[in-house]
């Protein structure tokens, strides 16, 4: 079964760079001064390739779902609120009336 990996550009430099140093054609410091990292991370980075291949490049968090986020059942509750009290309310006016009317915390992006 054969796996697609997506990469941003600069992840596939890094992973370019990274073969060339496992191939010994350049070294760590070389490396992390192209990268713009420290010779620590390069090691780390070149052990992840060694052990998992490309997929070792991008970060594992990838595709999964943030740790912080609303739950659906709480986004369902909070749209039926502000389509039945708020429906002319701003993003910011709507989620301080819900914080004093309905006890519904959320986070204000600044």
């Amino acid at each position: 079964m054969t796996q697609t990996i997506t990469m941003t550009p600069k992840e596939v430099s890094r992973y370019g760079i990274i073969q060339r140093l496992l191939k010994k054609e350049i070294n760590g410091t070389e490396v992390a001064k192209q990268i713009g990292v420290t010779v620590r991370q390069i090691r780390n980075l070149k052990a992840k390739v060694k052990q998992y291949g490309v997929k070792g490049i991008v970060h594992g968090n990838r595709g999964k779902l943030g740790n912080r986020r609303i739950t659906s059942e709480k986004v369902e509750i909070i749209e039926r609120i502000v389509k039945q009290r708020y429906p002319d309310f701003g993003p910011t006016l709507a989620a301080e009336k819900l914080g004093e009317e309905h006890g519904i915390k959320i986070a204000q992006r600044r």
